[in-house]
């Protein structure tokens, strides 16, 4: 097979620019794409770049260009791109959590709305809301954090990671930010005196989140919500009509940000073409044939083989996959 027609087979990350999401979904189909080429065995591992690049910065090619060139730029990009599914993915975890408790809270309401992954911008305030809740108490903003590190907030809301200062970081500015746009974007279309309360929910139980601040309502335990937002007494009794009203102008206030592609894809895919050919060449140039003569070292050979790129989990398995290869009488080609 040449290589434009590996190339052609990548039909992911094809444009310049994408919005958000499908950005993420195009990284994660190129990702599966690359993975099912070069290792398709790497997908019993949710397909990760992470496991490619662990194979390939053990594996030595033969030719110098791919050694010294192709395989250290197809590298870098692989771990940058692994980077960002990685924190996607744990990011739509927690915030899946906790859309459930707020989906839940919901219930107790009269036709209520749910609105989750909002963006909105307004004068030169653009922010990311991860659920708005419309009842006919409150507007609800609910901002879900999945920090793995330890996370302390101050009285004035900066925000420490282990115990360094994060530069530039706000809660209570973020929040206040998220409240005034959507505030200005609902008075602008006629809709005043909307009580709007936002608060932060930390998704990772194993993670507590310290705060001094009084500002800003943090719950630790996602399932406390419930109550919170089913007790919640604004003093306002909004009709149906009004929740329609905010539902219908958030929906059309929504703001599609473009997300720009960071790398060279198109040379990641043509690395990535070279790499599998690389390997089908020098693979198949290897002369080591398992056959019925070296059946009495098998398990040695195998474990040699494999003890530095596989778990002994999957060693076993190419075990018992080759002894029943060789009694049925076949011979299976090895990678070196």
């Amino acid at each position: 097979m040449k290589k434009e027609e590996i190339v052609r087979n990548f039909t992911a990350m094809v444009e310049n620019k994408y919005q958000t999401n499908t950005y993420f979904d195009e990284l994660e189909k190129l990702e599966n794409q690359i993975c099912n080429t070069i290792m398709p065995q790497v997908l019993d591992k949710k397909g990760w770049y992470d496991e490619i690049i662990k194979q390939l910065e053990k594996y030595h090619f033969n030719d110098e260009v791919m050694e010294n060139e192709v395989k250290p730029r197809f590298i870098s990009v692989a771990k940058k791109m692994t980077t960002e599914i990685k924190k996607k993915r744990i990011g739509n975890t927690g915030e899946r959590y906790v859309t459930k408790f707020v989906d839940e809270a919901g219930t107790y309401f009269e036709n209520p709305y749910l609105i989750s992954n909002v963006c909105l911008k307004y004068n030169d305030i653009k922010v990311e809301i991860d659920n708005i809740l419309i009842t006919d108490k409150a507007i609800f903003i609910i901002e879900t954090k999945n920090w793995s590190k330890k996370i302390y907030i101050s009285s004035s809301g900066e925000i420490f990671e282990d115990n360094k200062i994060v530069i530039g970081q706000n809660i209570i500015n973020s929040m206040a930010n998220k409240r005034l746009a959507l505030w200005h974007i609902l008075k602008e279309k006629g809709l005043k005196n909307i009580h709007i309360n936002e608060f932060v929910v930390n998704a990772n139980q194993k993670n507590k989140i310290k705060s001094e601040t009084n500002k800003i309502m943090i719950f630790n335990n996602a399932p406390d919500i419930v109550e919170y937002i089913r007790n919640y007494n604004s003093g306002i009794c909004y009709s149906q009509r009004d929740i329609d009203s905010v539902k219908e102008v958030i929906e059309n206030s929504i703001y599609f940000e473009e997300y720009p592609v960071e790398y060279n894809i198109e040379q990641f895919k043509n690395d990535a073409a070279e790499i599998f050919m690389a390997f089908n060449i020098e693979n198949n140039n290897d002369e080591s044939v398992i056959n019925d003569e070296t059946n009495n070292d098998i398990k040695a050979y195998i474990m040699e083989l494999f003890k530095n790129n596989f778990s002994w989990k999957k060693c076993a398995l190419y075990i018992v996959l080759i002894g029943a290869s060789i009694a049925a009488g076949t011979t299976i080609k090895v990678f070196k």
